[in-house]
């Protein structure tokens, strides 16, 4: 799903236009830049098994935060 979403982030939404919703919803645009790295990188990591625990430790911080974020959503 990491490698999926980051993906999409980079090939669809472009990383300017990731950057620029990050700002829209109050974090820099360099958040962007870094959560595409992350997600691409940490997803092709986690498939190939590289990292394990360390990966999917940082990706726990990360689905918190944006549990947080959409929480608003419902």
């Amino acid at each position: 799903m990491f490698l999926a979403h980051g993906l999409t982030k980079l090939l669809v939404l472009t990383p300017s236009g990731t950057a620029q919703y990050f700002e829209s919803i109050g974090f820099t645009g360099f958040v962007g830049y870094l959560t595409i790295a992350f997600e691409i990188a940490g997803g092709a990591l986690l498939l190939l098994g590289i990292l394990t625990r360390i990966i999917s430790s940082l990706t726990v911080i990360q689905m918190i935060v944006i549990s947080f974020i959409h929480s608003t959503n419902g």
